[in-house]
């Protein structure tokens, strides 16, 4: 309940509310201006949802200026954990015109999704989905969120295992690489290992060699040379040569994979594919996090 015009009374709504006009000026440096004013009033009071709510019409903008802005804006604007600052800078990182701008929502969301803030998969599939941006220096930048956010994430093994299936050589090399750089702990080397070794024999050559470069990042370093060479050599194999008559799946893989490489490292047992601590569909964040 707001009551009187004392910001002190009322956090900071008084002057969230007074900024509002100034954000639908007709003069694109005074919405831009209002919208780091916004956060600097939010970020005083720790934070505050009706500063993500204005920004997002900042981030609407016609203008380029304000738009960057909005997205610079977010980190200090939201309370410490968002999911309607994650999901905003993660709709600028995937489909603002400008490169510029999806280069500012990516560097967000690394901030929105830091240690003791947010924790959502959404942030996962916007940095993920933009390894695959037309712009040299977003992808560079999406590779190095993708590291960054998905450490030990489930959901960045399965967002980057999907796009070494990618037209473009460099969407599948930068995917197998952060694949290397993301599997942490047991669990999460056995969910990589069981999306990637069926790509060893999928039809496509391109998406074999990406496969077998994932697989050399991922070896453990006391198996790391016999499996890499196993994974290369399995990966140039001919299709005539390697499964014969065997069936081909709906994404293109040749049957017989696992078969194929149980032979070149140790037994890992449970799959652990369960998707436990992430953001649920209703939205509501877990303490923990995945695991």
């Amino acid at each position: 309940q707001l009551s009187g015009d004392s910001p002190g009374a009322e956090g900071p709504e008084a002057a969230l509310r007074a900024l509002l006009p100034r954000l639908r000026h007709t003069d694109w440096s005074i919405r831009r201006k209002a919208a780091e004013a916004v956060a600097e009033v939010a970020g005083a009071w720790g934070g505050s949802e009706r500063a993500v709510q204005m920004l997002a019409v900042a981030a609407a903008d016609v203008d380029e200026e304000v738009r960057l802005a909005a997205a610079a804006c977010l980190p200090l604007a939201a309370p410490m954990k968002s999911r309607p600052a994650v999901e905003l800078a993660s709709r600028l990182a995937t489909g603002d015109a400008e490169a510029q701008v999806r280069l500012q929502a990516l560097a967000s969301l690394e901030a929105l999704t830091a240690e003791g803030r947010s924790r959502s998969r959404i942030a996962v599939h916007a940095a993920a989905a933009c390894l695959e941006d037309a712009n040299g220096e977003v992808r560079a930048a999406a590779a190095r969120a993708v590291q960054s956010l998905g450490q030990g994430r489930r959901t960045a093994v399965d967002a980057l295992a999907a796009r070494m299936k990618h037209p473009d050589e460099g969407v599948r090399l930068a995917a197998a690489s952060a694949l290397g750089t993301i599997a942490v702990g047991d669990d999460i080397r056995k969910r990589s290992n069981k999306r990637i070794v069926p790509l060893l024999r999928h039809r496509e050559e391109a998406v074999r060699k990406a496969a077998a470069k994932a697989m050399e990042a991922l070896a453990d370093p006391h198996e790391s040379e016999a499996i890499a060479t196993a994974a290369r050599i399995l990966a140039r194999l001919r299709k005539s040569r390697l499964v014969g008559g065997a069936g081909r799946g709906e994404d293109g893989e040749l049957g017989g994979a696992e078969g194929a490489y149980s032979g070149a490292g140790p037994s890992h047992g449970a799959d652990g594919d369960s998707e436990e601590g992430e953001l649920s569909e209703s939205g509501t964040e877990s303490e923990g996090g995945e695991p």
